[in-house]
């Protein structure tokens, strides 16, 4: 089962999908992200494209897309200023522009940099997000993590609403992972959840059991309410309620 959710901000919508066996449907995806398929630069870091390069490279190609690839070794602790120009340099070395597709395939920093990279190329380039990390599903189509300084100086100089056009979520990775590499991710929901409305706290402690132990629907459900509540606390008219 992999379901379909936008989630619309103003004049934007982000296509999220969710569900196991995401990741077996690129193809199809990346194809409706643009008007018609063209060229498309993937950025990554080394671990996950010998994991998942073979895949995104045969959607990529089965959906008309001539691709280049740029590997990148993002901090977990955050992505750099140097990461987003190593991101420019390699999108204008490969000839990307306005009509063409940006993939970040990795965590929450690499689709991060990624995307705001994407949305300033050019007036903006259409950008499709493939976190691997459960906290990275949860928050890269609403939010994304600062852009620090340098490694040196983790101080937050860049962030802003992504606003990517599709997001895949394969819940397979959150099944398959290691319990200590899902407790941020856990961390982020139940944070998450906290500011949304008493009933759907309600249902969601209810199948906390559930998501432990990776059951389908309640995995599904609770990737897509996570995403509601965010989307619901960043258009809020209240400035201390967006903080």
């Amino acid at each position: 089962m992999i379901r379909r959710q936008l989630i619309n901000f103003q004049n934007r919508s982000v296509d999220v999908r969710v569900g196991f066996g995401a990741f077996s449907e690129l193809s199809r995806m990346f194809a409706s992200v643009v008007g018609k398929p063209k060229r498309a630069m993937v950025v990554w870091n080394a671990g996950v494209a010998e994991r998942f390069g073979e895949v995104v490279e045969h959607a990529l190609i089965d959906a008309g897309f001539a691709f280049s690839q740029l590997s990148l070794e993002v901090s977990t602790a955050g992505a750099t200023l140097a990461d987003a120009d190593a991101i420019f340099g390699a999108l204008s070395a490969n000839g990307i522009t306005c009509d063409d597709l940006v993939v970040a395939v990795g965590d929450a920093p690499t689709c991060s940099v990624t995307t705001w990279c994407a949305n300033q190329w050019c007036g903006r380039t259409e950008c499709a997000l493939l976190p691997t990390t459960f906290d990275a599903m949860l928050t890269v189509a609403t939010t994304m993590e600062p852009l620090v300084a340098s490694a040196a100086n983790a101080l937050p100089a860049i962030a802003f609403r992504p606003e990517p056009g599709l997001v895949v979520c394969d819940l397979d990775l959150v099944r398959e992972a290691d319990p200590e590499d899902l407790k941020r991710g856990y961390a982020v929901l139940v944070g998450t959840m906290l500011s949304s409305s008493k009933s759907r706290w309600n249902q969601f402690t209810e199948t906390v059991p559930e998501i432990l132990v990776g059951e389908e629907v309640a995995l599904v459900n609770a990737v897509q309410w996570s995403q509601t509540a965010r989307k619901d606390v960043l258009m809020a008219t209240n400035p201390s309620a967006r903080h």
